[in-house]
């Protein structure tokens, strides 16, 4: 299924957010789930591909692009836990990196924080959206 443009407004979002947050080094390992990229992001051990990944000795960032109507579903949920649980593993530098519509970046913020709190991951998620908030949770 081709995906709007939006979402890949908010892949790209994100690939420029952890391109400058990483070393010069890393920033050629990073893979984009995109029609453009000869790179695409490997399946997480639960079986997820992300949007974006960085998965080095140094990092593991995990991008996700939400659009309204995929935020909160049941797939998304398995995800964002899924991600937590795989950055939970790694010993290098691990968050993950969430673009969103404006509407949305409060119910996103609410959902990673549930699921922290009931996982009891300690794993920052960055959340950016199309307008330019941002915000860690």
């Amino acid at each position: 299924m081709p995906e709007s443009r939006a979402h890949m407004d908010f892949v790209e979002k994100i690939y420029s957010y952890i391109a400058e947050n990483v070393s010069e080094r890393s920033r050629g390992f990073i893979e984009v789930d995109s029609p453009d990229s000869l790179k695409k992001p490997q399946r997480t051990y639960e079986n997820f591909v992300p949007d974006v990944l960085l998965d080095t000795e140094d990092y593991l960032i995990i991008g996700e692009a939400k659009t309204a109507n995929d935020v909160d579903r049941n797939h998304s949920i398995s995800q964002y836990t899924s991600y937590l649980r795989a950055c939970d593993c790694h010993e290098g530098n691990c968050f993950i990196v969430v673009c969103v519509s404006w509407d949305t970046f409060i119910s996103v913020k609410n959902i990673f924080r549930k699921i922290k709190q009931d996982t009891g991951s300690v794993i920052r998620v960055h959340i950016l959206s199309e307008n330019g908030m941002e915000d860690d949770v």
